[in-house]
């Protein structure tokens, strides 16, 4: 099993970024082998459905539906139908993860910019951080451009993995760190 870390540097300001919320997500350790690779999207809240117009889910392998932007609106905006907001993907909704992957950890930088342990024991497989870089740069009276930044990597054996952050309104940058 693998271990976590993270830390978040502004580049801008040459300065470590605390009070970043950061959340990790990944396959369910309790779920069976196989489950947290299907890439099927998973239910909204109270077992609700959005599909878009037309049955996409019965396409032949290969084929690809036409969907129009409108259909795509109307789907969102559907939700009414459901009970539920008009944006069910709405940023922050855990329920718009592939099936199988569910919140591990969440934590908020340190005043060095840093988590020194996010997740114990993780599983292999594909797992996200998801760093909330909106609010940090709203408390700064800085207008930013990614309102949050979802790093997708795969962890594929036992070993501690750092995941570094660097930050700007307009930009980011990531690597595997050591």
């Amino acid at each position: 099993m693998s271990t976590l870390s993270t830390h978040v540097l502004d580049a801008v300001r040459g300065v470590p970024a605390a009070g970043i919320a950061v959340t990790l997500f990944g396959p369910d350790p309790d779920a069976p082998p196989g489950d947290a690779t299907t890439g099927q999207p998973a239910g909204l809240p109270g077992g609700a459905t959005v599909g878009l117009p037309g049955d996409v889910t019965t396409v032949s392998a290969g084929d690809v539906p036409a969907v129009s932007a409108e259909d795509v609106t109307t789907a969102l905006a559907g939700g009414a139908t459901a009970g539920l907001p008009g944006n069910p993907a709405a940023p922050g909704d855990p329920a718009v993860v592939p099936s199988g992957i569910v919140m591990l950890a969440s934590a908020v930088t340190d005043a060095d910019g840093r988590i020194p342990s996010l997740g114990d024991d993780l599983v292999p497989g594909v797992h996200r951080l998801r760093f909330e870089t909106g609010a940090y740069f709203a408390a700064q009276g800085v207008s930013a451009f990614y309102p949050e930044i979802t790093v997708a990597f795969t962890i594929t054996g036992e070993r501690h993995l750092h995941i570094p952050l660097l930050l700007s309104p307009f930009a980011y940058s990531t690597y595997r760190g050591s």
